[in-house]
This record gives C-alpha cells, structure tokens and sequence, in this order.
C-alpha cells in the first residue's frame, strides 16, 4: 500500500502537499501516526514516528515539518511509513512523488 523510507532517529518528515492534520496519535501496527487531510478525498500517512511537530487539527504547508522519524510500533527500527489514500484506496506513491 505504501513505500518504508529508512531513515535516521528523529530525522525530520515533511508534508508532501499542504493540507490539515486529520489524525494525529497511535494507531496498533503504525505506531504514531500523522494523516493529513488534503481535500477532495486524499490523504498522506506518516507512521512510526519518534514524535509530533504540529498540534492537532492544525493547518500546514507543502514542506512543514510535521513529526520526526521513529520505530514506534516497528519492529524493524527507524524508518518512515509513507502511504497516499484517494478515500479508503490505498494509491501508488511513487506515482504522486514523481510529480
């Protein structure tokens, strides 16, 4: 469904669109997990984060930083779990950041 990007502890993760923070907290097999609400039914996942840099529900920009890579709710250590969501529907990811 999504793409595992390895990455250093508490290395910064930016949103890839602007959007809103539609979740934000702990979810079983994610860990701590930001999703991002951008309009007209897509959504971005950012899961195993270390921590959070946005309060809730808050606006952000293309490029804000919004967690830091983690292992929470990994059992592979450090890395960044990264998914794009047109609803329920898992989309390929690496079509979107191509662009």
């Amino acid at each position: 469904k999504g793409v595992d990007v390895r990455a250093r502890l508490t290395e910064p993760v930016r949103a890839v669109f602007a959007g809103k923070i539609a979740y934000q907290g702990t979810l079983d097999g994610y860990g701590r997990t930001v999703i991002l609400d951008h309009d007209a039914g897509w959504y971005t996942v950012h899961a195993h984060l270390e921590s959070f840099a946005c309060p809730a529900a808050a606006p952000v920009e293309a490029g804000q930083v919004i967690g830091f890579v983690g292992d929470s709710g990994s059992l592979k250590g450090p890395y960044l779990y990264f998914e794009i969501r047109q609803g329920k529907a898992a989309v390929d990811p690496h079509v979107w950041l191509a662009k």
